[in-house]
């Protein structure tokens, strides 16, 4: 009986040890998923950053280069404002030599420039109806 009481002992303890060792093995288990888990999402927040600090280059850059176009958009407007003006001159000056020419009643029609022509040109008109082009 003692034994037996023996035996009976050993095989609770050996039951006991191996329900142990498989809760141990599923632990090892979830422990394994949950480093592979972790390795995966450093790998991911990894190439976030990356692609964040990429996209914080452009943006920097993007914003270095309006001042830049700012500034070409100003000058473009006084470029434009000082040709307008350089028209107005000009138109004058048409206009002051066909009266010394003595044609009367010149006018100077400007016909603005259109993506098909580069140049404003300018017709004078003379009382005989003569028409000379001024490129």
């Amino acid at each position: 009986m003692y034994r037996h009481a023996e035996e009976e002992e050993e095989a609770q303890r050996l039951a006991t040890a191996e329900r142990e060792t498989l809760q141990e093995q599923d632990a090892y288990k979830d422990a394994v998923s949950a480093v592979a888990n972790a390795r995966q999402l450093a790998e991911q927040a990894s190439q976030a950053e990356t692609t964040a600090k990429r996209s914080e280059q452009r943006a920097s850059k993007a914003h270095a280069d309006v001042l830049p176009a700012q500034q070409r958009l100003k000058e473009a407007g006084e470029n434009l404002d000082s040709a307008e003006r350089s028209v107005e001159t000009a138109a004058d000056a048409v206009s002051a030599h066909a009266a010394d020419a003595g044609l009367a009643n010149v006018t100077a029609s400007v016909r603005p420039t259109t993506p098909e022509s580069s140049q404003t040109s300018w017709t004078a008109y003379s009382p005989t109806s003569l028409t000379a082009r001024i490129p």
